[in-house]
Parts: structure tokens; sequence; C-alpha cells
């Protein structure tokens, strides 16, 4: 009975992404220039349903590691079979039948390549037609370059003949249950050091973390996630002293009214701008034609959330006017999307997936607090009903997800945009705007892609962030790394409002 039904929840599963399990024969791209000529080719006797790549791990929270991490990071988000549990740990010994894969990918740094035996057996799967990597860890990590070794490693993989988009390794992962995936990510956000310090420094992006986090500690009644987020805001108040920092200033102003909140609730008013003074600085914007873009967009859902939990209307029109001067400089009306940032058509950069997440995070947020009579509330529901025609087009079909540059599938997935897409437009259907059948598939198969793409703690990619540039390239090429506030952020939103994907 139990197997049947695991069945039966797979099959639903793996009906929410038809493309994705289509037959796939393996991507034959020409090897790179690194790869042996005469290379024998090999009769794979693998299961085709198995993993096809052996990455001998672990990967250390250390700069040296990064470029490793990058490359684990990319052939997740490529869907490519990596051996690996749903936990996300990479195996550390290697087994002797090395039948089952194309590719093994190894660090000399490891101990395990030291030892006579692994050379020998490397060899002799190299002998048999198979692919080894060794990767020769630097040194130091150069952060200001692009990485090319990530690259040209990664070109090595899927030279070798392996599935992008794997069917059955996305089937896997979507098929862990939505509260897993949730509580492993909202959990691992409470215990890394290195969190921590990103949360001490003000970074608006670090505090989506804790938006995610609250969410899910009201959704499964986890009060230990909500104490974190009470203990890490004292603890950047008293870093930060008078100083203003992004947390006093956003979207978590509803999550600050529980206990123990109240000083640094009272912080947030107070350090907001008046709405008499919003409205002033909107009248200087609409003289000045100012150049716009996605982020300074995401503090309108604070302040209209701001005008309805405490009965101050006067921050409405000011936030609503501000959306009409952006809309008006960002909006394509031959894709129907937003331009990362400009002035108007003829100042427009590419539309970058995580910048359109912080545009949707404010437009999203003034339909779900702006009164339904306002005069403007019609507006405000067009605006997202002409972007979601966009969005729809350009989602990627294989996978649910977004790509970087929403409308340039040759650049790579992103995961942030599209847990941010996935959180706004849920908050809007609850708010009963967007409500239709395509908005609802459209979220379910960017929830599922989402779910698809994440191992452990962390889903991929996070490409890392930008100012707008016209530069197509530089937002096409940055590296990226796994991310763990994306299903929290969006999974509860998605919960709340079409119940889970796999209970």
């Amino acid at each position: 009975m139990k197997t049947a039904m695991f069945a039966a929840m797979i099959l639903a599963v793996l009906s929410l992404l038809p493309a994705v399990l289509a037959a796939a024969e393996p991507t034959t791209a020409s090897a790179p220039a690194s790869a042996p000529a005469n290379r024998p080719q090999r009769a794979y006797k693998g299961d085709p349903n198995g993993p096809e790549v052996l990455f001998l791990g672990p990967i250390e929270p250390v700069d040296t590691a990064l470029v490793y991490d990058l490359l684990y990071s990319y052939l997740v988000e490529s869907g490519v079979y990596v051996d690996v549990g749903t936990d996300g740990i990479l195996p550390e010994q290697m087994p002797w039948d090395l039948s089952q894969y194309k590719v093994v990918v190894i660090d000399k740094a490891l101990p395990l390549y030291g030892w006579a035996g692994t050379k020998e057996h490397l060899a002799r799967f190299e002998k048999a037609g198979g692919v080894v990597i060794y990767h020769q860890r630097p040194e130091k990590a150069n952060w200001n370059a692009n990485v090319p070794d990530l690259y040209a490693m990664y070109d090595q993989v899927i030279a070798a003949g392996v599935k992008k988009q794997n069917p059955a390794f996305l089937a896997r992962n979507a098929a862990v249950p939505d509260k897993q995936v949730i509580l492993n990510c909202a959990t691992w956000m409470t215990k890394v050091p290195n969190l921590t310090n990103w949360f001490l420094m003000g970074n608006d992006v670090a505090y989506m973390n804790f938006e995610g986090i609250l969410k899910t500690a009201e959704l499964y009644d986890w009060p230990d996630l909500r104490g974190f987020v009470l203990w890490m805001t004292a603890r950047i108040a008293a870093e930060h002293g008078d100083k203003e920092v992004g947390i006093y200033a956003g979207h978590l102003i509803a999550e600050f009214r529980g206990p123990g909140f109240e000083p640094y609730l009272a912080r947030t008013l107070k350090q907001m701008t008046s709405a008499a003074d919003m409205k002033t600085r909107v009248a200087q914007q609409a003289q000045v034609g100012r150049f716009w873009s996605g982020e300074a967009l995401e503090p309108m859902f604070g302040y209209t959330t701001r005008a309805k939990l405490f009965n101050e209307p006067d921050y409405f029109q000011p936030a609503v006017d501000t959306m009409k001067l952006a809309h008006q400089a960002l909006y394509d009306p031959n894709t129907h999307l937003w331009a990362h940032g400009g002035r108007d058509a003829n100042s427009r950069t590419p539309c970058w997936s995580r910048g359109y997440g912080w545009m949707l995070l404010g437009l999203c947020g003034i339909i779900e607090n702006l009164p339904k009579d306002h005069p403007d509330y019609p507006l405000m529901v067009q605006y997202l009903e002409q972007t979601t025609e966009g969005l729809i087009a350009t989602q990627d079909k294989e996978t649910g997800l977004w790509h970087c540059i929403v409308d340039d599938p040759s650049t790579r997935l992103e995961a942030s945009g599209t847990g941010m897409i996935v959180r706004s437009y849920c908050r809007a259907w609850r708010a009963g705007a967007g409500q239709s059948p395509q908005v609802k598939e459209m979220l379910t198969r960017a929830w599922c892609g989402i779910k698809a793409h994440t191992l452990g703690y962390r889903t991929f990619s996070f490409l890392w962030g930008k100012g707008p540039s016209n530069d197509k390239a530089s937002y096409a090429v940055t590296p990226s790394s796994g991310i763990p506030y994306v299903c929290p952020l969006a999974g509860p939103e998605y919960v709340k409002t079409f119940g889970p994907l796999v209970p």
C-alpha cells in the first residue's frame, strides 16, 4: 500500500513538469580543448535513471574551495545527476565499481587522492572511456576574477555526454515533502556562522532570510525559529547602535508585531521616511526624471504595510505614485517585462530576475495593503496583469525557473528571482488579485522547479548581485552558489495559497 501511494505521489509531481520528463538524449556538446582526443567510446552500462557524475567531497566552507563549490552549484542548477543524497552531502569515498558513472570529479587536496590505489582505479576508469576531472584547489581564492576554471570544468562534464535537467534527478528532488525542504533550509540559516556575520553587516538581501524563517515558524509552529530572529535582531541592534540599517526600514514591519519585537518595531517606524517627505520626494523625482531600479520599489511594501496596520493612510498615495513613475520608466509594452533599471525607453537595462523580484515585492505589497476602493487600485492590478504576460512567456518550460536575464534563455537559471516571484504572486493571489488558472500553473511549475533544484539546505543557483548595467554579459556570467532562503521565502507562501505539492 505504501509503495503504491509513493508511486502515485511521484507521478503527481512528475506531471507538473511534463517537458522535463520527455525523453532526452544526452547532451552532445563538443569536447573542450583539454579533453583527450583519443578517449575511447565505451558502451555505457549504468542505470539510465541513476547518477552520472561522481563528485567526491566534501565541500569545505573555506575560501579556497570556492571553485569547487561553484562547480557543484552549476551542475545542480543544470540538473546534472550528481551522486549526492537529498541531504546535499557529497560522498567522500570512491566505490570499487565505477561503471555507473560517466564522470568522476576529484579534488587533489583530498587525502583519498594520495592513495596509490585511487590513482590506479581512476586510470582504469579513464582507459575504459570514463572522464576524470582532476581539480587542483588554488592556494588563494580570487574573488574578483570570473573563475574561468569553473566554466572549463563544467564544459568537460557536459562534453562527457551527461544529461542536463535529468528527469530522474529532478523528480527525486521534487518528491521530497514540502515541509521537509522548507524546514531544512530555514533551520540551517540559524546555525551557520558566516550567515550570522552577513546579518550583522546590515545587508538587505540577508534579511530576506528573516522573512522566510519567520514565515516557516508561523506555518509549522516552530517557535525556536522565531526565537532565533529575535536573538539575532538584538545582536544587530547592539552591533549598529543608532546607525540605520536595512532591517529597520523594510518589509518586516508586520513580522515585528509579536512579543519581544516591540523595541525593534518602534525603531523601524522611527527611522522610516515620513509620508510628507515621501510626497515631496516623489514630486521631485517626477520633475528630474529619476533613474529607477527594481530594488527602489521594495520599500513600498513596508510603507503601505505601515499605512494599513497603523492607520496612516497618507503613505498610500506617495507609494502608488512611486510605482507609477517606476512602471513608466521600466515597463516594456512589447515584452511585458520590467527592465532592471532606466529612466525611459531609451535607457533601459536588461531585465534581471532578482531585480524583478524586488519590483514585484513592492507592487504586490501595494496591492495587498491598498484599500480596494482607492482610485488607483485597479491600475496597480493592471500593472500586475501586464507583467504576468511577460513572465508566463519567459518562464523556462523545462524547469519552471526563470533565467538570470528573464527574456534571454541563453543565460543561466536563477533561483532567487524565481523564489521572489512565487512569494509575491502568492500574496497577491490571497489578496484577490492575479487569480487565473494560468497564474496558478505558472506558480506551481515554479515551486516544483525550485524544489527540484534544492539539495540539503540550498537551492541552486544564486547569481551574485550587481547594480543596473547596459552590459548584458556582466549579468550573464556572474559566478553562483546555492542559497538557503529561497524555499523558506517561497514555500510557505505557496503552501498557504494552494496547499503543499508533496505532503
